[in-house]
């Protein structure tokens, strides 16, 4: 068949991208769980038969590469043969199943044209709970992945449109939430059926033969515009290093050891210096995980604004031995290996920064940094668990500040629970929601600013599950740039003293105790001391940056609101010493 006429691929690939658009709206709304009704943690995405991606929206990058790899497994387990209208399989598992972690849940339905399958739609969300040791299936001091909660093998669940119901009474049994999850689930095969609803539409103008054409065009254009991006790096072996904190577990950091190596038009990154897989939840990235997050760094320096689909993925090749921290085999913890993820993508960062220095950034704030609570409401004679992500600094990069305050980078569109529907839902007060002065690393381009989180317990007892990241190793600057601030989580229990927690599982706050989040801010590019004045007292005037900051650390003194030029010419000449860095107290 000829090349199809560029408009009618323009308005297929649009056209993909609606229905999509169309298939996520019904899954947000018919959601239950606020972790997909307000933080957006959910994704759908349109397949062909040989597992290649067609089309996804840029909604929630670790999920970008991750899914194919699910897929892959309800197609290995159920032919094609066996497959009809009306089918949805389900799975999770990160060993069997190719899953993110167990809370992510992969939904897949089949679709027919004219009677032949030729698509295939998967929607993947998380689910709020799905069983486990500790209420919301968030245990950092997991050591198997027994721990973390059902696993789900690729099953079928609904057969010719007939509900296997022995299979979701099973599923459901060994959750905390089966109302929310029954909701949750329903609703992502909604979205599903929303898009094939689509598509059916679209095969109603358009054959299969110039749809094909259409879509594999699209994914080679792709392919090629990401190659020549990759062509303009310099050939050569780039070293990237990076560290975790800890795997939850084990006191000791995780490093991040990798090669980012261009070839032509090709890219390998190569994982063989990482460690051996760890005993803890924080220190393990599933294969899936690690796929995606590849993937998402190499988009995000190179050709960022490219469609979503198999095109991106050809050019990119991942060296991960089985039973190392970046691919680990069963029974290993997974669930917080967004740690991990979030550790390797900026390895590569680093690695690549010795070869374009101008497109990459600093370090960010961390992970998701995301807070489980959970307990009895009371009010509403209910039991509840409350899952949510905070947003924190990115790094500053050539030319730019760090934008704040954004989710991670890998959570993409995903967003912090509002305060106003925390407090409607929840039987917590949100005491205050503010940025961080000073905890963007200085710079000549500052990095973004951390959130302060400050929530009063109102439940007669509350039990927290957290994973701080970046407590120890504080988003890094490049080029001269300082570090961004720590990322901290404080909890004063009533006894009139603070405590500092980073990992926990399960830890019990009563009544009226305070729970104070700290998500850290971005590094810093460039020399401090380098940054436009104008820029510093701008940034003071806003309140992201104290004085005596503008004094220590870029080497500007502010009086009455404006520069003072000679004080700070001579003090960045350095015949003035810096005034001592005022300590800041620890409570709130």
């Amino acid at each position: 068949m000829n090349q199809p006429d560029p408009v009618v691929v323009e308005v297929i690939r649009n056209r993909l991208a609606s229905v999509l658009f169309a298939g996520s709206i019904a899954l947000k709304r018919a959601a239950y769980s606020t972790v997909i009704t307000e933080a957006d943690d959910f994704s759908i995405a349109i397949f062909d038969t040989r597992c290649q991606l067609v089309a996804q929206l840029d909604q929630l990058p670790i999920f970008l590469g991750a899914m194919p790899e699910p897929l892959r497994t309800f197609v290995d387990k159920f032919s094609y043969d066996e497959m009809q209208p009306g089918d949805v399989y389900i799975s999770n598992d990160p060993f069997t199943a190719g899953g993110t972690h167990k809370n992510d849940i992969n939904i897949m339905v089949p679709v027919f044209v004219q009677g032949i399958l030729r698509l295939l739609v998967m929607s993947k969300a998380h689910w709020s709970d799905i069983g486990g040791k500790s209420p919301g299936s968030w245990s950092p001091d997991a050591t198997t992945s027994f721990e973390e909660g059902l696993s789900i093998p690729s099953i079928r669940l609904i057969k010719a449109g007939q509900l296997n119901q022995d299979v979701l009474d099973l599923v459901l049994a060994n959750t905390r939430l089966q109302t929310n999850n029954k909701g949750d689930l329903l609703a992502q095969i909604s979205g599903c059926h929303v898009v094939i609803r689509g598509l059916d539409e679209l095969f109603r103008k358009y054959d299969w033969e110039l749809f094909s054409a259409v879509y594999n065009t699209i994914l080679d254009r792709t392919e090629a515009l990401v190659r020549r991006h990759i062509s303009d790096i310099p050939d050569g072996v780039y070293r990237g290093f990076e560290q975790v904190d800890d795997d939850g577990v084990n006191s000791g950091p995780i490093p991040i050891d990798l090669d980012v190596i261009i070839e032509g038009s090709s890219l390998t990154v190569d994982f063989s210096r990482c460690p051996p897989q760890a005993d803890g939840a924080c220190g393990n990235s599933s294969y899936a995980r690690t796929l995606s997050m590849v993937r998402t760094a190499v988009r995000s320096l190179t050709a960022i604004n490219v469609p979503s689909n198999e095109g991106y993925f050809r050019p990119i090749r991942v060296v991960a031995p089985p039973g190392s921290v970046v691919h680990p085999v069963a029974p290993a913890p997974v669930t917080l290996g967004n740690h991990v993820a979030r550790a390797l993508r900026e390895a590569i960062v680093s690695a690549l920064s010795q070869a374009i220095p101008d497109r990459v950034v600093a370090g960010q704030f961390g992970g998701a940094l995301t807070m489980i609570m959970s307990g009895a409401d009371t009010a509403r004679n209910r039991e509840f668990i409350y899952v949510s992500p905070y947003a924190g600094g990115w790094g500053a990069g050539c030319r730019h500040d760090g934008t704040f305050p954004l989710m991670m980078l890998e959570g993409g569109r995903m967003r912090n629970v509002p305060c106003e529907v925390v407090e409607q839902l929840y039987p917590l007060r949100v005491e205050s929601y503010a940025l961080r002065p000073d905890s963007g690393g200085p710079g000549e381009w500052r990095g973004g600013l951390g959130i302060q989180t400050d929530l009063l317990v109102l439940a007669p007892e509350l039990r927290l599950s957290v994973a701080m990241d970046r407590h120890r190793f504080p988003a890094p600057g490049l080029f001269g740039g300082e570090n961004g601030a720590h990322s901290r989580l404080f909890v004063h229990d009533g006894n009139q003293d603070w405590r500092e927690i980073t990992k926990v599982a399960g830890y019990r706050l009563s009544r009226g105790s305070l729970i104070s989040h700290r998500s850290g801010g971005g590094g810093g590019f460039g020399p401090p001391r380098a940054r436009d004045p104008a820029r510093v007292l701008a940034d003071v005037v806003a309140g992201y940056v104290t004085p005596e900051s503008a004094r220590d650390r870029f080497g500007i003194v502010i009086v009455d609101g404006q520069v003072d030029a000679e004080n700070s010419k001579s003090l960045r000449e350095g015949q003035v010493e810096p005034s001592p860095r005022r300590r800041r107290p620890a409570g709130l």
